[in-house]
């Protein structure tokens, strides 16, 4: 696991956002932090309880802020549930976006099939076809592809092979999370495959998988839902 702040200015508020699978911090550095610290993890791969212990120990005692709010996106949902679940309470908000507890499953995540088919065929053409899929919008994926993530081919390769060999699966009831957003038009984790692990209790959001060019800051992607 890497983590990095994008933002560190004293804020009485915190974000710690728990990345999707092959991305960094890059492609969200556009996003204002008003008001608002955001620690950003990414690359999932052989996450252990040292890990957890090393974050708590990044994000520093819980009095330094007044709200601490866990954001997490696609893969990063599973992950932080995996290694947080036993710690929810040090978050006011536990946040899932376009993510599930089992995100390799035919009916509720991403088919195996599929998930097998990309890390065997991943190289810099299909990368380039994911992110299309991923953003939707030639807008977003054009803003997108500007700020990509500074990850190797054989590096994101290697992340999609980890998962395949180390992703289980939880139970909607077993989740942490206090809210799940789902989008409409999701190509990736698709909204059925979704909507089938949560249920009726997500918030629907516009476009697709990376939803977060939809606002300028995390301050207001935190009210998305009720734009």
């Amino acid at each position: 696991m890497k983590w990095n702040w994008l933002a560190r200015q004293g804020a009485d508020r915190l974000l710690v956002f728990w990345n999707g699978w092959g991305m960094d911090e890059r492609p969200f550095a556009p996003l204002l932090a008003e008001g608002i610290d955001v620690l950003v993890l990414s690359d999932f791969t052989k996450v252990s309880g040292q890990d957890r212990r090393d974050i708590l120990l990044e994000m520093g005692p819980v009095e330094h802020y007044r709200e601490r709010v866990l954001l997490a996106w696609s893969m990063g949902v599973w992950a932080a549930h995996t290694l947080f679940n036993g710690y929810s309470t040090i978050f006011q908000r536990k946040i899932a976006v376009n993510g599930t507890l089992c995100p390799i499953h035919d009916s509720y995540g991403i088919s195996r099939k599929i998930f097998s088919a990309t890390a065997l065929n991943w190289s810099d053409p299909a990368r380039k076809k994911f992110y299309r899929r991923m953003c939707g919008e030639k807008q977003l994926t054009d803003r997108f592809t500007a700020n990509e993530p500074a990850r190797s081919v054989e590096d994101q390769r290697q992340e999609l092979d980890w998962y395949l060999d180390s992703v289980s699966c939880s139970l909607a009831e077993e989740s942490f999370f206090d809210e799940a957003w789902v989008s409409r038009k999701d190509k990736i984790m698709v909204t059925e495959n979704q909507l089938n692990f949560w249920g009726s209790d997500v918030q629907l959001l516009d476009g697709g998988h990376f939803p977060f060019y939809q606002k300028q800051s995390w301050s207001e992607l935190l009210q998305l839902p009720n734009k």
